[in-house]
């Protein structure tokens, strides 16, 4: 056995005949070493490359006009988009799921206003890009590829129930699992509902996503078979939810459809 930190491995002085020079500051190197790394590490999904860091925040210098001219509002978007791209190929979470807004087109605070040029696949490239977050364990990402994949995207995406149900209960099991830390750290045995996550998601506005994975699981189709009982079972969750969040009549109407979708349910022979 050995120990050894994730610096360690970065800082390494890998190719021998850089001798006593410092190693360059190359994308495509530090490409090909965490490829190496990742096949052979279990660590690697936490690890954010250093160079990836430093291009990361060359794009938010570019954003505040760190490299504009005095008194401008403009500045390079170009250079920026390359900097955040170059971020992305080395593992950067909040880089790769920004890029993945950017192709979407979906709400962000790095450029904000860009949209890229390349029209044609944007919608596979940020699917992709949100695959990857999610991989890495952005919790908003399952999110949006539930979304996403619930109501498809014309010419571009076709409507997936299933794997949209898969992603929807990702999201939600990451929820759940913040909200029970937190209580547990608190010292508290019922949870509180009003609780918010990291990244400021309360946990019982959770309810509107609950309630429609129970409307999946009600309505079927699309690849997803209908779940009668656990359509139930979700409304009934997504009640309590709202209950917590004091929408009494959005409540009402939950449980409404749970016992609707209990009604559903085959009765055994």
């Amino acid at each position: 056995d050995f120990n050894f930190n994730i610096e360690d491995i970065y800082n390494a002085q890998t190719p021998n005949s850089y001798g006593d020079t410092h190693r360059p500051a190359s994308v495509m190197l530090e490409k090909a070493e965490m490829q190496k790394f990742k096949e052979i590490s279990a660590y690697y999904e936490k690890y954010e490359s250093i160079l990836g860091q430093i291009h990361l925040e060359m794009c938010k210098c570019y954003q505040v006009g760190r490299f504009s001219e005095l008194g401008s509002e403009d500045f390079d978007e170009e250079s920026a988009l390359y900097h955040l791209e170059q971020a992305a190929e080395l593992n950067v979470k909040d880089a790769i799921f920004t890029l993945a807004k950017i192709y979407l087109d979906l709400p962000r605070d790095l450029l904000s206003h860009y949209r890229p040029m390349d029209q044609a696949n944007k919608i596979t490239k940020g699917l992709n890009l949100l695959i990857h977050a999610s991989e890495l364990h952005e919790t908003e990402a399952n999110l949006y590829l539930a979304q996403f994949l619930d109501n498809g995207v014309e010419g571009s995406l076709e409507k997936d129930w299933k794997q949209a149900a898969e992603y929807y209960e990702k999201y939600i099991h990451i929820h759940e699992n913040e909200s029970n830390n937190i209580d547990e750290d608190s010292g508290t045995n019922e949870p509180n509902q009003s609780h918010s996550t990291d990244n400021g998601t309360p946990f019982h506005d959770l309810h509107e996503t609950v309630a429609r994975l129970a409307t999946l699981y009600k309505t079927g189709g699309h690849n997803l078979v209908c779940n009668y009982q656990k359509a139930g079972d979700l409304f009934n969750k997504a009640a309590e939810m709202a209950t917590a969040a004091m929408k009494g009549r959005l409540a009402n109407k939950y449980y409404m459809a749970a016992e609707e979708a209990y009604a559903l349910e085959p009765d055994e022979e």
